[in-house]
């Protein structure tokens, strides 16, 4: 004859391994109706949740033998440390501890690739200087968590392009799914490329990437990224040309001289120009799967083909597709 089980509070004490004790009280557990209230256990979603909080603890990185207390109904983001938005990465062995730094590597590089474009857009229409970059918020243990705070602190949240830039980027899958607005066809070309480059290509441990925008006073967003995410922004970027007239293959021919960390190259002394071209020097955002060769032909003359794309301030933006490199000039 099988016993009743009911529900008990109980308090739960975890000690991590830089001896931190957290201790969960007022958690619903299971146990038999005739027992003491031992031995008892818990639900499923009651054990990820107790997980969930002792990690959120543990993410404020207290000192070593402090003592933390966390009530059951606290909210989980209420104990992290703040973060404008939080990247959960699931795959095939990816845990706290014992993946590869070359997993973290590629998963920093490629949020800082995706916010840098974004943010630079951003500061262009507004303006402005391109704000810093995010600084990490904090780890998780588990599957790797990693939360992004911007480092901007303007007098009203609206103001922050940091933010705003993380913001874009998770609304930027709900593009690639339902389509984009088609306001502003840079920043949505750009927005759709950081989702493409954030996305698992299908190719690697990577499974997915949970992504959620959790800034103070904003609309909390959340978005899965997939290989199938990655499929469906290059394609909303390839329908978005299409439509765009305005975006026309141009080429320039000129000396490289410089070189940006932040996807723009430059180009000065120009022989070959398209007709609406007014200087001897052009600024071309590349993507990264063009720097190895860049890197090569820095400081020779080249020839590029690129998209010349109008801005929303009306002036031509030349993204590259291709470069090559030029005879050299004859002396």
């Amino acid at each position: 004859m099988s016993e009743t089980l009911i529900e008990k509070r109980v308090t739960h004490t975890h000690k991590s391994p830089e001896g931190v004790i957290v201790v969960v009280s007022g958690i619903p557990a299971q146990c038999a109706q005739n027992s003491d209230g031992e031995p008892y256990f818990y639900d499923f979603d009651v054990a990820l949740r107790l997980e969930e909080l002792i990690n959120a603890a543990l993410a404020r990185k207290p000192s070593p033998g402090a003592v933390v207390h966390v009530a059951w109904d606290e909210k989980v983001e209420a104990i992290k440390p703040p973060a404008d938005v939080e990247i959960r990465v699931r795959g095939e062995g990816i845990i706290f501890g014992s993946t590869s730094i070359s997993v973290w590597r590629k998963i920093l590089d490629r949020a800082h690739g995706a916010y840098q474009a974004v943010a630079r857009v951003l500061a262009e229409k507004e303006g402005r200087p391109v704000p810093p970059p995010p600084v990490l918020a904090f780890t998780l243990p588990g599957s790797l968590v990693i939360g992004l705070r911007s480092q901007e602190t303007p007098l009203f949240a609206e103001h922050d392009l940091s933010s705003e830039a993380l913001r874009l980027i998770v609304e930027g899958v709900r593009w690639a799914e339902d389509g984009v607005p088609k306001n502003d066809p840079v920043l949505e070309e750009t927005v759709l490329r950081a989702v493409e480059e954030l996305s698992p290509s299908g190719r690697e441990e990577i499974r997915e990437i949970e992504i959620t925008y959790q800034a103070p006073h904003r609309l909390r967003t959340q978005a899965v990224l997939t290989p199938e995410t990655h499929k469906k922004a290059v394609e909303r970027r390839v329908e978005l040309a299409r439509q765009e007239e305005q975006a026309k293959p141009v080429v320039l021919a000129g000396l490289l001289d410089e070189i940006k960390l932040d996807d723009v190259f430059h180009l000065a002394q120009l022989e070959e120009f398209p007709d609406h071209h007014r200087t001897t020097t052009a600024r071309v955002f590349y993507p990264r799967i063009l720097l190895p060769i860049l890197l090569q032909l820095f400081g020779q003359r080249v020839r590029v083909v690129a998209e010349g794309v109008k801005n929303s301030t009306g002036k031509f933006e030349y993204r590259a597709l291709s470069i090559e490199p030029l005879e050299p000039l004859e002396k």
